[in-house]
């Protein structure tokens, strides 16, 4: 549903139409046979942890129960750690979305942890304004707030967001809107009506041969899509630590990154996520997932659409786990406010 501070966010009191999954009066990601309403303060004892993204930290394409942050609660449990994981993931969101999640609710649920889905390729979506430039066929027609960098910080536009009613109007006259310099994917020959553009087998060739993912502008630290996002988490991290909760960020590959690896070669994101890591933590997931490919398949971890499977969500769920269980477990008790 439109949402004027996000652009977009679930409908509470929500159930999938495929009937395993469904969101509480929070826009939280539940259980559709036994939805959880959370109190905004968390139960004495309980450390409370609250994970933002996008569709890979939401568990898009698998049953509530086969998502990361499901197993995670429950790997917590095995390891003698009483905790309850709040998904506040969402389909499509830039890492500024979560941010903003984040400012909106997130922090109004007094996590004692806070981890974000770091999805590297998520550093166009913070250069976006309007879905549909970025994503032609997308199922959705909104728009979002951005950041753009301001010597002493950030600065957020389009906000309040436009109205889907809106979004039409805009496409038609660009060249008049007044934030199109602000639209990095706003490449008016691309929108013009040629026969070969709608040709989904040029379309696939030019996906599978030339991918937006792997597009080094955006990781060149240099450029303002990089250097945007690592502001983006650093104030992200500085708020959280404000409120006295705890800051992760778990690395997330995408099918292509393991295509990398593969063939022995560094991710075009590589020097970018080194960059993150000089300020933040980053729980690196890769080579646990790498190591669960050889032992039963690459596909195992991935369901078509190229998100992760439950077998991938559990890895992912499973290494984070460890990471709490062993780095901050003697910290535990002092997280918990």
């Amino acid at each position: 549903m439109y949402d004027p501070y996000l652009g977009w966010k679930p409908k509470p009191n929500t159930r999938w139409p495929e009937g395993f999954s469904a969101y509480n009066s929070l826009c939280i990601r539940a259980d559709p046979d036994a939805p959880v309403e959370y109190s905004l303060s968390p139960q004495n004892e309980m450390l409370r942890i609250v994970i933002i993204g996008d569709s890979f930290t939401d568990g898009d394409d698998v049953p509530f129960k086969d998502t990361w942050g499901y197993f995670l609660e429950k790997k917590l449990a095995e390891d003698g750690i009483k905790a309850e994981v709040l998904n506040l993931g969402v389909g499509s969101y830039g890492m500024d979305q979560a941010f903003l999640r984040w400012q909106r609710l997130g922090r109004d649920l007094n996590p004692d942890i806070v981890i974000m889905g770091l999805q590297m390729e998520n550093t166009q979506r913070n250069v976006n304004l309007l879905k549909p430039v970025l994503q032609v066929n997308t199922g959705l027609s909104f728009s979002k707030a951005r950041y753009i960098l301001r010597e002493d910080g950030l600065e957020l536009i389009n906000s309040p967001t436009l109205p889907p009613a809106k979004i039409p109007g805009i496409l038609e006259n660009m060249e008049n809107w007044d934030l199109k310099t602000h639209e990095q994917f706003w490449v008016p020959e691309n929108f013009q009506d040629r026969i070969w553009l709608k040709s989904k087998l040029i379309a696939l060739v030019m996906e599978v041969f030339s991918p937006v993912e792997i597009d080094p502008f955006f990781y060149d630290i240099s450029k303002e899509p990089a250097r945007l996002t690592l502001r983006i988490i650093k104030k992200f991290k500085k708020e959280i630590k404000a409120c006295q909760s705890c800051f992760l960020t778990v690395h997330m590959p995408i099918t292509i990154d393991f295509i990398y690896a593969y063939l022995n070669r560094e991710p075009v994101c590589s020097d970018m996520l080194a960059e993150i890591e000089t300020d933040t933590e980053v729980i690196r997931t890769q080579d646990a997932l790498l190591e669960e490919a050889r032992q039963s398949s690459f596909f195992s971890l991935f369901m078509p659409h190229g998100h992760y499977s439950a077998r991938g969500n559990e890895v992912i769920a499973k290494t984070i786990a460890q990471h709490i269980s062993g780095n901050l477990r003697p910290n535990v008790s002092s997280l918990i406010k």
